[in-house]
C-alpha cells in the first residue's frame, strides 16, 4: 500500500465530519465533541506522526502514531497539556508533554505524516532517544464517573475498540484504544 501525501489536511483527517453534540443534563452543560476518523488512514498506511483524533470542546485530543501503531495520547487546552491520572491511564510508551511537544516539532507539526519525508530520520532519532517515563501499575478502575456519557467516535468497525466519556459533573475526560488508556480531570471543563 502506497504511502499517503506527508502532509494530510484537517479535512481529510475528518472525513465525512461526524460531529457529534454530546447534551448531558442541559444545554449549558453540553461540550461540543468532534471526533476525527479520518486518522484511520494513517494507522493502515503505517504511518507515523501525531493527529488530532478529536475535540471536546476546546480540548484537543491528540495520538502518537509509530509505523501505524498508537503509542501515546496527550489532550491539552490552547498549548497547556491536561495532567493524566496515572492510576488509570497507560499507554505503550509514556512520553512527557514536553517530549511530546518536541516530537510534534520534529514531525513539522501536527496531522503530518512524516514516513518517506526529510523530516523521518530526525523524528525517529528523537524519538527513539527519549526515555519513556516510569510507569505505575495500572490499576482496573472505571475510565470516569457513573455520570459519563460516552462520546460517538465512528460507526467503522475498525473503531470498535476506540471509546471516549466525559462526565459532565467531574469533568473526566476518557479515552481507551487495545492497550491506551488516558483518564484526566479538567481543569475548568471545556
Amino acid at each position: 500500500m502506497a504511502n499517503p501525501p506527508a502532509r494530510l489536511t484537517r479535512r481529510a483527517l475528518i472525513g465525512v465530519v461526524p460531529a457529534a453534540i454530546l447534551a448531558s443534563g442541559t444545554a449549558d452543560a453540553a461540550a461540543r465533541f468532534v471526533a476525527y476518523p479520518g486518522v484511520k488512514a494513517v494507522l493502515q498506511s503505517r504511518q507515523t506522526g501525531l493527529f488530532r483524533i478529536a475535540e471536546l470542546g476546546v480540548i484537543e485530543t491528540l495520538l502518537l502514531c509509530v509505523n501505524g501503531l498508537a503509542v501515546e495520547v496527550h489532550a491539552r487546552r490552547n498549548g497547556i497539556y491536561q495532567k493524566k491520572d496515572r492510576t488509570r491511564s497507560q499507554s505503550a510508551r509514556e512520553i512527557a508533554p514536553v517530549d511530546f511537544n518536541r516530537l510534534i516539532t520534529a514531525a513539522g507539526g501536527l496531522d503530518t505524516a512524516i514516513n518517506g519525508t526529510a523530516r523521518a530520520a530526525g523524528f525517529y532519532a528523537l524519538y527513539n532517544a527519549m526515555a519513556g517515563l516510569s510507569s505505575d501499575a495500572f490499576a482496573v478502575v472505571p475510565v470516569a464517573g457513573d455520570t459519563a456519557a460516552r462520546l460517538p467516535f465512528s460507526t467503522d468497525p475498525y473503531f470498535a475498540a476506540w471509546s471516549f466519556a466525559y462526565d459532565v459533573r467531574s469533568g473526566a475526560y476518557a479515552f481507551s484504544a487495545g492497550d491506551i488508556r488516558a483518564h484526566w480531570i479538567l481543569e475548568g471543563h471545556p
